[in-house]
């Protein structure tokens, strides 16, 4: 009998045991929470660039208080605004108004309210999530990250294989020009499962 002869009950021994040992573990039933990183890996997300608008939220002037310094000159202007609307009554609205928008133009915004248009396509093969929980990234010109915001959607009616459209509006965002939007659906570690509302009683 060579070497080999007499090693290879021992090796098709260790083969069989590895081969059953993964069997095994395959054949495991899935946790909860593991069915839904399953499923949330099913889904794609996406954001339309076409359909973002950015709407400028503009601070207000602190009231001037009587006594206080330009508090006669702001008194004076309000009775000139006062006769300018009479006098806007009996030609119309359109040039008054244009004058404050052109007031509004000359401040800084402070922050801005941004609509985002999403596409969320449903890929898993046969069940879907009620909730789906999307990161949002706020990045600037040079994609360097600003901001992260997490939203849950009703996905309820997102069929397997179906696709939907989605709008979110972020208010108070420090937008700029030429920032940019992207969407996620990241891996959940095991510690954050409980900020998804999507993981329930999973947990």
């Amino acid at each position: 009998m060579t070497l080999l002869q007499a090693k290879t009950p021992k090796l098709l021994v260790a083969l069989a045991a590895v081969l059953l040992l993964g069997s095994l573990v395959a054949c495991q039933p899935q946790s909860p929470a593991e069915r839904i990183d399953e499923l949330r890996a099913g889904y794609e997300v996406e954001v339309n660039p076409s359909g973002f608008s950015a709407t400028p939220n503009y601070p207000e002037p602190p009231p001037m208080e009587e006594g206080e310094e330009g508090a006669d000159e702001e008194m004076a202007a309000d009775d000139e605004m006062a006769a300018d609307e009479m006098a806007a009554d009996e030609m119309g609205d359109g040039e008054m108004a244009g004058e404050g928008d052109m007031a509004q133009e000359q401040m800084e915004p402070e922050s801005y309210d941004v609509v985002l248009d999403l596409l969320i396509k449903n890929g898993n093969r046969d069940d879907s999530l009620q909730e789906l929980t999307v990161d949002l990234i706020h990045a600037d010109s040079n994609q360097n990250e600003r901001g992260r915001l997490q939203v849950v959607f009703d996905t309820s009616n997102v069929l397997p294989g179906a696709s939907s459209q989605f709008s979110q509006e972020l208010k108070g965002i420090p937008y700029e020009e030429g920032d940019m939007f992207t969407a996620e659906i990241r891996q959940v570690p095991a510690e954050e499962r409980g900020d998804y509302p999507e993981y329930g009683s999973a947990n």
